[in-house]
């Protein structure tokens, strides 16, 4: 057996880039690297008969060290009976753009940092403003969309729950779309390590991911959800407001995705019902409502965070030369 395999790093506590890291590799070790402003050291342990595959890092350009350590037990619990190929780009550290331009409208503390508690904006026709960078807090819906549901809980249909024991184990590694660099769908797609902007006019509403350089429309005209559309990764959107909070229904997904690393299903009859919710300056609350008859006994709803990076703007991803596919070791 080989020497265990360590994730070391440091976490920056600069005030441009406090999360950022890098990744390379030497021997045995995965350097997880910040600038050198006063770091603090980060060390996770993945034991593993020969090596250890990491293939959601291994796209991105900047991770939060939150994502780093649940996402390495996760790799580490898998290995005791499996083999991985540990794959994980070289990519430089990105450092936020712009970084002497202070970003307008951002309410502060009295030493000058941004108050994330502080009450949340509104556009000139008074609706909430859901305008800004945002990132998830961490991994844990990454990981399993229904963290938060006891064992038997989740409304899911027989063969599906027998689907995502057996993709729990990695097999059928290689038919997750975002390890091939395919759209990861939706509402996996908000709790990846990149941040995704939202610019929001009266008429439409627009997410920019950083993930792959993906994009959402949300057409607040009135109109009605497409019927029959050509099946597509992020479907198609309509969305309203009720009152504070902003609706968002999405229908005509291909049925392509998965809905965490856990390998919950989907398929084309998805319909999923969003809900956004600036809870205050710094935080906003999305709540996502799965309603897929051919997979799920019922519609069932999970709720995540995100926090905002006022002083953040989105780097461009290109996923390409993808080479993870090729080592995956599943049983299909």
């Amino acid at each position: 057996m080989a020497a265990p395999l360590e994730l070391k790093g440091c976490r920056s506590t600069a005030a441009d880039s406090p999360d950022t890291t890098r990744f390379s590799e030497t021997g045995n070790s995965v350097w997880i690297v910040g600038p050198p402003h006063n770091p603090s050291a980060e060390t996770v342990t993945l034991s593993d008969h020969s090596r250890t595959v990491i293939t959601y890092l291994s796209m991105s350009i900047r991770i939060p060290m939150a994502f780093v350590r649940p996402l390495a037990a996760l790799w580490s619990a898998r290995s005791a009976s499996l083999n991985f190929i540990l794959l994980l780009a070289i990519v430089p550290l990105a450092p936020a753009q712009w970084l002497k331009l202070p970003t307008d409208g951002v309410p502060r503390t009295k030493d000058g940092k941004p108050d994330l508690t502080a009450q949340a904006p509104r556009k000139a026709d008074r609706k909430p403003d859901l305008s800004g960078v945002w990132q998830p807090a961490g991994a844990k819906y990454l990981i399993n969309i229904a963290a938060d549901f006891k064992a038997g809980e989740l409304p899911i249909q027989p063969w599906a729950e027998a689907l995502t024991n057996e993709r729990k184990t990695f097999a059928h590694a290689n038919d997750e779309s975002d390890v091939k660099c395919l759209p990861p769908g939706v509402p996996k797609i908000f709790a990846a390590p990149n941040p995704f902007k939202i610019i929001q006019d009266p008429g439409l509403v627009v997410i920019l991911y950083e993930t792959f350089g993906l994009f959402r429309q949300v057409f607040m005209d009135g109109r009605e959800p497409r019927r029959n559309p050509v099946p597509s990764w992020l479907g198609y959107s309509v969305g309203k407001w009720d009152g504070d909070t902003l609706v968002v229904d999405s229908t005509g997904f291909n049925g392509e995705t998965w809905l965490d690393k856990m390998g919950h299903p989907t398929s084309e009859a998805l319909h999923v019902t969003e809900r956004y919710r600036r809870v205050d300056f710094g935080h906003l609350e999305i709540q996502s409502t799965i309603d897929d008859p051919k997979v799920y006994t019922k519609p069932w709803t999970v709720t995540e965070i995100m926090q905002l990076h006022p002083e953040d703007e989105l780097m461009e991803l290109v996923c390409e030369n993808e080479k993870d596919v090729e080592h995956m070791r599943g049983k299909n």
